[in-house]
């Protein structure tokens, strides 16, 4: 075979040409490989259909969704976590474009068009953090700023307002209430969208299994599939029940119910019927939803109720779940829903007559979460006020004179009667102490005692505790005990030295002991102890009782230190109860309500002060300046109070603070127990007078005190109401914002 003979030149050319085809086929294979494994993101966004949740709107790989609620920037946060989405985030001068036309559509609300997006600020000493609202960080240089933004001496939020077709950024005070614009990735078509905010296979939809990380897929599927207790009840009313109401439910039960009612309304919960294993099937009630995480717990409900309950939720959104165990099962429970219109906040302009406004649905309470401002304006120049606080301050000061004047009365009546020979006018100074004291246990049981089993129960409720020890009662007692410690220990203090064996002073009540300072006196008056006639045989009888009077009275010197503390003590106590009652005049909102509760707490404080008047006199007659001091700080409790209500109504619900607040009442209950049973009551029925009187002034006080409860009670139970106010140079606006 003939093989032509090539030239060397020739030979490696041929060699280099196969090797340039080589390499470009290995280039081809490797686009071909790359290409088939991972296509590059142009043909996701091509190939692949995205959608939205009914109602949202896409742009991009992102839903939006526009509120036309107005909300301060945390509440908007909230409510756009509500649906499984944030704040918007906005990235690329596409979306901002977007979002600026979305708002601009007709139809929509043609006021100033302003609404808060996902960036916020975060200044600490060395710099200024910016961050949106799903935790991501970001620079201040990237954004559509307005002019001279951001200036953080406006605020620290950030909030768009349409110009033209884009929107314009600038920084605002976060507690503003503005609408606002939430987001939400979008998902491949043929999804199913978690409440959550995630998205999952359609046909993972009522499989059984929780394929949501929320259980929303596992919602309002066929009876085939499960019983029907998992469900997403939408609209304006409605009807739920335990599985086969009014039979006995199935064990092991997992129900869940979401119930939404329209933008800005309230779900007013009704049950009408509840009977459950106690302590092991349990129906929960939350507030808020649909996302799981950001509810809270309402109330839960196990056994029976006896009585019809009603909750109503502080968003438009409610869950109802309901867990069993695998025995001792009941016949379940049935409620009926209802959303109820939530409006709040408003626009006056100030007139020369008198307007007014009120918190939702007064005199009733209101749930937590209410967002509300009233912005008054007037014409520059004029003032604008706010009735309430000013009537509340002079009602206060009116209140302080009252109490001062009659609680200082006691004393010289004291004074008059202890510097009486006359046994007669003895007796009334008595009856006047049993008046005192069935005026503390009326004050004890009737008023102090039924509030404190009331805040003790609105503390379980609020903070969802679980307590079956009874801690107001025991601190009462605790109360008790420290109230006679003190007496006790302050007597051994101030007697140490003493001989023995001639008992405690306080035996000797206050009427006894005057009897015998006066028999001793009077056997002083003469040389040697002697009266008229007496005998020398009768003469040493006397230097003994003498003796014995000089023993028993420096015990009385002794146990007026102690007499001190233990009145200072018990006005402490009174003190901080009359502080508590100054707080529900504080919270008041109507001219009305004001001066029903003043004259309400006139009438008690009048009779309250009189007798804790009479008790430090008695105690301290000797030391005006105890007695007025003690009685004057006792009696600007109340106006205190008042002021406190009035100007620090924004404190947010804090359960250090709330149970702070019941354990001191509960001390203050055992030293009103122990002042009006070892104090009044033990000393008045050891003396001589007549003990069928002083019971018939114990019932007196009692009767009064329980009239005035009957006819003009008074409520503490408004103190968890909480207010704000801002004022601007020619309007003032009252926000009102109480949360958890």
């Amino acid at each position: 075979m003939y093989v032509p003979m090539q030239s060397e030149d020739h030979k490696g050319k041929e060699e280099e040409v196969i090797r340039i085809r080589n390499r470009t086929n290995e280039r081809k294979n490797e686009r071909t490989v790359h290409s088939a494994s991972k296509p590059p993101p142009e043909a996701q966004l091509t190939d692949v259909e995205l959608t939205c949740p009914d109602d949202w709107i896409r742009h991009g790989t992102k839903c939006y969704l526009p509120f036309n609620i107005h909300q301060s920037w945390p509440f908007a946060l909230t409510t756009c976590q509500r649906y499984g989405s944030t704040l918007s985030k906005i990235k690329t001068a596409s979306e901002n474009h977007f979002i600026a036309s979305l708002l601009s559509k007709p139809g929509k609300p043609t006021e100033l068009k302003e609404y808060w997006i996902g960036l916020t600020v975060e200044v600490t000493d060395n710099d200024e953090l910016f961050v949106w609202s799903d935790g991501t960080p970001t620079s201040r240089y990237v954004g559509f700023w307005r002019q001279d933004q951001p200036n953080f001496l406006n605020g620290s939020c950030a909030l768009g307002k349409v110009d033209r077709k884009d929107l314009e950024w600038r920084l605002e005070t976060c507690n503003l209430l503005k609408r606002f614009v939430c987001e939400r990735p979008a998902c491949v078509q043929g999804s199913y969208f978690c409440s959550s905010g995630s998205c999952i296979l359609e046909s993972k939809k009522c499989n059984g299994v929780n394929d949501c990380d929320d259980g929303s897929d596992e919602q309002n599927c066929p009876a085939a599939f499960q019983p029907a207790c998992r469900t997403y009840e939408k609209g304006e009313s409605g009807q739920l029940s335990s599985p086969n109401y009014p039979n006995v439910y199935d064990p092991n039960l997992n129900c869940r119910h979401v119930i939404e009612g329209p933008v800005n309304s309230r779900i007013e919960l009704t049950i009408e019927h509840f009977d459950t294993e106690p302590d092991f099937d349990i129906l929960t009630v939350l507030d808020g939803g649909p996302a799981e995480n950001s509810t809270t717990v309402i109330k839960r409900f196990s056994g029976s109720l006896d009585t019809i309950q009603t909750i109503t939720s502080s968003t438009n959104m409610m869950i109802v779940q309901f867990r069993t165990d695998a025995q001792a099962n009941s016949r379940g429970w049935q409620l009926k829903w209802r959303a109820v219109p939530f409006n709040c906040g408003g626009h006056f302009t100030a007139q020369a007559y008198i307007q007014s406004f009120s918190s939702p649905g007064y005199p009733k309470t209101f749930a937590n979460g209410a967002e509300c401002v009233w912005t008054i304006e007037t014409t520059p120049g004029q003032v604008v006020s706010l009735i309430a606080s000013v009537l509340q301050i002079i009602l206060a000061f009116a209140m302080f004179t009252v109490t001062a004047v009659i609680g200082i009365v006691p004393l010289f009546i004291v004074r008059v009667m202890k510097k009486s020979q006359n046994e007669d006018e003895q007796g009334y100074l008595s009856y006047l102490t049993c008046f005192a004291g069935g005026v503390f246990l009326a004050t004890c049981f009737l008023d102090i005692i039924p509030h404190i089993n009331e805040g003790y129960e609105d503390l379980i409720a609020t903070y969802d505790l679980n307590w079956h020890f009874a801690y107001p009662q025991f601190v009462t007692c605790c109360g008790f005990f420290f109230i006679y410690f003190i007496e006790e220990f302050t007597t051994f203090v101030f007697t140490r030295g003493q001989q023995p064996g001639h008992g405690h002073s306080h035996s000797l009540n206050s009427h006894q002991q005057q009897q015998r300072n006066k028999v001793g006196h009077s056997g002083n008056d003469y040389p040697g102890g002697l009266s008229p006639g007496m005998s020398k045989e009768r003469k040493g009888s006397v230097n003994i009782t003498n003796l014995r009077m000089e023993e028993a009275s420096t015990w009385v010197v002794s146990d007026e230190k102690s007499n001190i503390l233990k009145s200072l003590t018990f006005a402490v106590a009174m003190s901080f109860h009359s502080l508590l009652e100054g707080f529900a005049l504080g919270v008041q909102d109507s001219t009305q309500r004001i001066y029903a509760l003043f004259f309400s707490l006139l009438l008690h404080k009048g009779v309250e002060a009189f007798s804790v008047g009479l008790q430090i006199s008695m105690a301290n007659s000797n030391k005006i300046k105890t007695v007025f001091a003690t009685i004057l700080i006792y009696s600007m409790m109340a106006p205190v109070g008042s002021i406190i209500g009035s100007t620090l109504q924004n404190s947010e619900t804090n359960i250090y603070k709330d149970c702070a607040i019941i354990l001191l009442e509960s001390l203050a209950a055992g030293t009103f127990i122990y002042v009006t049973f070892i104090e009044i009551m033990a000393s008045e029925k050891s003396n001589d007078f007549n003990h069928l009187k002083q019971l018939l002034w114990i019932i007196i006080g009692f009767a009064l005190v329980t009239l005035m409860q009957l006819f003009f009670g008074h409520d503490h139970g408004a103190e968890g109401h909480s207010h704000d106010g801002n004022g601007t140079t020619h309007s003032h606006q009252h926000h009102h914002h109480h949360g958890r």
